[in-house]
């Protein structure tokens, strides 16, 4: 089975992904792999590319030695956020039903 196929996405380009942060992420920091693989998903490729936009800062990099990810990046995204009590996850690899609702961390 092609693993792309276990993903939907939601979003097709960086303004829609901002604009979905914005609106129903509910998270000011964002944690990316940074590999030759991690771009491979197009939605992934998506953030890896607003990243690099006004609306975040980089943070930190850590580097990892060994098999996988090069490094971990932790960006904060600058724009305020609406008020969210949860985040919808979807999972598709676990069957259509597969939906799980979280509180975001509030500080």
């Amino acid at each position: 089975m092609n693993p792309l196929k276990l993903y939907q996405q939601f979003v097709f380009s960086t303004e829609d992904l901002v604009s979905l942060m914005k609106a129903r992420g509910g998270c000011r920091y964002i944690v990316l792999e940074i590999s030759k693989e991690a771009t491979e998903i197009p939605a992934a490729r998506l953030l890896h590319q607003a990243v690099q936009g006004p609306q975040f800062e980089l943070m930190r990099s850590f580097p990892i030695s060994g098999q996988g990810p090069d490094r971990i990046d932790v960006y904060r995204f600058k724009p305020e956020l609406s008020p969210v009590d949860e985040v919808d996850f979807v999972f598709p690899a676990l069957g259509d039903a597969a939906r799980f609702k979280v509180h975001p961390i509030q500080r």
